[in-house]
């Protein structure tokens, strides 16, 4: 803090400059310390679907959309709750809480949230509510309450199950074949 000393300020001296001797060794001395490695992260959507707490790797997702209208069209897969118009595309709605192995009527027909998916086929999952977007140290692995291996993640305090697209693609090709045999 300056000083008022006989009418003038006065300024605190600065600390003294480095002189280039003392900036050259702390050069080389940063390439003596191992290097920090720096901990690699994936980005996560959260969500829920029937009530559950989910996760979806963003990699995974072609968009996220909300309010669309869903037409009902006849189907042998009891998930499949339509079809719906985005980006240019005609794509089936799937119910992601009845293919996660939950019960239907978890999501409104006339306003769910969307996730679009590529894997493997372009499709649409509607879920109940989505929870926001998170950075986590990459490749968790859990087990699930049921015993089974699968990936999860936590976010603020609760263990999420980690979507896979290519696993509800083969969930919905079971829920076909066995209506049509």
């Amino acid at each position: 803090m300056p000083r008022r000393d006989g009418g003038l300020w006065r300024r605190p001296l600065s600390p003294p400059l480095r002189d280039a001797a003392e900036l050259a060794r702390d050069f080389d001395r940063s390439f003596e310390e191992p290097a920090r490695a720096t901990e690699a992260v994936e980005a996560f959507l959260a969500l829920t679907a029937g009530g559950l707490p989910y996760a979806i790797r963003l990699s995974q997702v072609r968009g996220l959309l909300d309010g669309r209208r869903i037409v009902a069209v006849p189907s042998p897969a009891p998930a499949l709750l339509g079809i719906v118009s985005a980006r240019a595309e005609i794509l089936p709605v799937y119910d992601l809480a009845r293919l996660l192995g939950g019960e239907a009527g978890s999501v409104q027909a006339a306003c769910p949230w969307l996730l679009l998916v590529d894997a493997p086929a372009p499709a649409a999952l509607a879920f109940s509510r989505f929870e926001g977007h998170a950075r986590v140290p990459a490749a968790p692995v859990g087990s699930d309450l049921d015993g089974r291996r699968r990936a999860t993640i936590q976010l603020a305090g609760h263990s999420r199950a980690v979507i896979d697209p290519a696993v509800l693609e083969a969930a919905i090709r079971r829920q076909t074949q066995t209506k049509e045999t």
